[in-house]
């Protein structure tokens, strides 16, 4: 996402980087195929044609406006414009570089451009227009560095913003300032509403994250429920097993000879069985057989006795063993 943002608000998407200014051969355009008018020009200017500082301060964040401001108004060892971009910010120190363009350039560069951009503001010179450096001007093409700069975000300009003097004449200027201003605007609400966007999207990814965790979680201890009933009802059906070796001699002693019944399901548990079935005969002469066994404590209807389609007696006995 942070690229997508980076992408989003670099300088080629909002301005056009078609000007440089060298002091020897003025201002020239860098291209000169048709290309759709964007908000607003920049003009790149060359790494000898403009003096440079940095400073770095220990100020908090509210107080470093105000000194920027203050810097600007003495900062500069000739008549000139002065340029600001921040190369650190945080909450201990503050690195910010200062350039210095002679107000004649800055005149010719005004009447096409709106922004200035200083090519290779790092780079150590000695004085403004030398030609003492270890690297020729020359030696990276225009090309290269128009892409270099169109890579920049949007914000590194905010300090490269070209204010024209009072009362001065605005010849060929080809967006009013207002224009210019709106279009800024317009593009911190995109920022705003991109960013409010991610945030939105993040934020139901996360909820429906958690959902689906949440249901998870909640299968899972429905699940360990279940394993944890059936352990247990494995334990105590060992339990039985142990407590009660002659279950099936005990039902086999219970004397049914005269009652015409059919027992569909055996059921053991820990204190003895359940029988469930049918009876042509009446259950209740069946209970009177299974309560006279000598094996058997307690016998009783589990639930209600029925008749099915047959008309007969559908019982469930619980019978617990002595």
């Amino acid at each position: 996402m942070k690229n997508i943002f980076k992408n989003l608000f670099s300088t080629k998407n909002f301005f056009s980087i078609n000007y440089l200014y060298d002091a020897k051969e003025g201002l020239v355009k860098t291209d000169d195929s048709l290309k759709k008018q964007k908000i607003a020009q920049v003009c790149m200017v060359s790494r000898k044609d403009y003096w440079h500082a940095e400073r770095s301060y220990k100020a908090n964040l509210i107080d470093l406006p105000k000194i920027i401001m203050a810097e600007i108004k003495t900062i500069a060892p000739f008549e000139g414009r002065v340029f600001w971009q921040i190369k650190k910010l945080s909450t201990t120190e503050s690195i910010i570089n200062y350039a210095v363009i002679p107000q004649a350039y800055i005149d010719l560069i005004s009447e096409q451009c709106q922004f200035i951009y200083p090519l290779n503001l790092d780079r150590k010179i000695l004085t403004l227009g030398s030609e003492n450096t270890s690297v020729s001007e020359g030696s990276i093409d225009k090309k290269t560095n128009e892409n270099l700069v169109g890579e920049q975000s949007i914000w590194q300009l905010l300090g490269f913003f070209i204010v024209k003097k009072s009362g001065a004449i605005k010849q060929q200027q080809k967006l009013p300032t207002k224009y210019l201003v709106l279009s800024m605007l317009a593009v911190v609400a995109l920022f705003t509403f991109a960013s409010s966007a991610y945030l939105n999207f993040t934020q139901s990814h996360y909820e429906q994250a958690i959902f689906a965790n949440k249901q998870a979680v909640e299968h899972a201890l429905i699940v360990q429920r279940e394993v944890k009933s059936q352990y247990q009802s494995k334990l105590e059906f060992e339990q039985f097993t142990t407590d009660n070796k002659n279950v099936l001699a005990i039902l086999g002693s219970f004397n049914f000879d005269e009652l015409d019944y059919v027992i569909t399901q055996v059921h053991l548990h820990p204190k003895g069985v359940k029988l469930t079935g049918s009876s042509v005969t009446s259950a209740t002469d069946l209970l009177t057989a299974i309560v006279n066994n000598v094996h058997v404590k307690e016998a009783k209807f589990s639930r209600p006795v029925t008749k099915n389609r047959q008309l007969e007696d559908d019982f469930t006995i619980e019978v617990v063993f002595i």
